[in-house]
Order: structure tokens, then sequence, then C-alpha cells
């Protein structure tokens, strides 16, 4: 799994400054390529962030047409588009672990979160 496409939002105003990370992540497979979409959200300064699996294996249109109602909606409440590398984000750095639900499965799994400046790679631990 390799990271495809990512859209880093933030919000600040007097009382808040909060992140919403989208990752879209490419599953290279003997079929053809399906994508998965990763939700990341919190306060900026939160030692974890929450993590969601928005969309599962599904094909690039499917997963990049949610990217994009998800950034629609959260840019009309006042999220602002970012450099993840301009902002710092305790909760989202290297070697941070989380756990993610895999549907497929059903079960949890531990994903590690590895940072390289403007790329993030999620291993199986």
């Amino acid at each position: 799994m390799r990271l495809h496409e990512r859209t880093v939002l933030h919000y600040k105003d007097d009382k808040s400054d909060k992140v919403y990370i989208l990752d879209l992540m490419d599953h290279e497979t003997s079929g053809g390529s399906q994508y998965s979409l990763i939700a990341s959200w919190g306060r900026r300064s939160s030692p974890r962030l929450s993590i969601q699996v928005k969309k599962e294996r599904v094909p690039y249109v499917v997963a990049q047409n949610e990217m994009n109602k998800i950034c629609n909606a959260k840019m009309k409440t006042g999220y602002k588009p970012r450099n993840l590398s301009s902002l710092q984000i305790p909760g989202y750095n290297t070697g941070s672990s989380t756990l993610v639900y895999d549907s497929t499965n059903n079960r949890e799994e531990n994903h590690a979160v590895v940072v390289d400046a403007d790329r993030t790679h999620r291993a199986l631990l």
C-alpha cells in the first residue's frame, strides 16, 4: 500500500486549532489498483488523532469522489488547505501507532504511521 494523494485541512480560530487529513492509498494488486481513503482528525495539539477508513479497496473514481465530497464539506465549515510540513501535529509523527478496523477480516489491526515530509506509509505491525 502506498500513498497516492494527501489532503491536509486546518481550522483555526480563537477557540479551535484542528486538522483533518485525508490519505488516498493505492493497493496494487494483480488485477489492477484499488484505493482506500483514510481520514485522520482532531485537535492539532492532541497526542493522538482519531482515524477512520472512509472507503476501502474501491476504484479510484469512487475514492476520489468521496475525498472531494469530504473536503468540500470541511471547507464550507472554515477548514483551509495546508501543507503537512507547515504544521506541527504531535499525533501524526513518525512512528505513531494506530488501530485500524479491517472490515474484510472483521478485526482491528495495528498500523504504524511513518511520515516522511509529504508522504505517509502505513505498515501492518
